[in-house]
């Protein structure tokens, strides 16, 4: 969020339709917490959390209306993945825009040559649980040795010889 004046209008919207007062303090602790979206974003889920919320939403409340929840992120990546083993195969280097995605993919190569059609939604199960796991575990995903990118069979061979 960049517009400091539209922010606080939508938190004076919010605090009118809720009959609530906001200190100073609680407004800065939103403003931090939402700044990394858009201005869009924001409002955009200013707007559904009037419709759909029955009480002020939380900072987390507002972020689960701009990303969705985990439950549904995880969903959504682990079917990214299923595309790219189809689309993409054992060969090629799949790109993956989501850090933790790369993670819980770990070796491309040994998913491609073992994730037979019959077992997608084992996979897919046991991905949004991983996902899950390693999304609540925070900074620790950023430590892990995964890069965005899981190398395929041709991308291995030029890289180890």
């Amino acid at each position: 969020m960049q517009n400091r004046q539209k922010f606080q209008m939508l938190m004076n919207v919010m605090c009118e339709v809720y009959h609530r007062d906001i200190s100073d303090a609680l407004l800065d602790i939103y403003w931090r917490v939402l700044a990394p979206y858009s201005d869009k974003q924001v409002e955009e889920a200013c707007n559904t959390a009037v419709r759909t919320c029955k009480f002020f939403p939380k900072p987390a409340e507002l972020i689960e209306l701009m990303q969705g929840s985990l439950q549904e992120r995880a969903l959504i990546q682990a079917d990214k993945v299923l595309d790219a083993v189809r689309r993409v195969g054992y060969y090629d280097t799949p790109s993956f825009d989501d850090p933790i995605t790369a993670a819980v993919v770990g070796n491309w190569k040994h998913l491609c040559k073992t994730l037979a059609p019959e077992k997608e939604d084992f996979y897919r199960k046991s991905f949004v649980e991983r996902y899950i796991a390693y999304s609540r575990e925070g900074g620790r995903v950023a430590a892990l040795p995964a890069p965005d990118t899981v190398a395929g069979e041709l991308e291995a061979m030029c890289i180890g010889g």
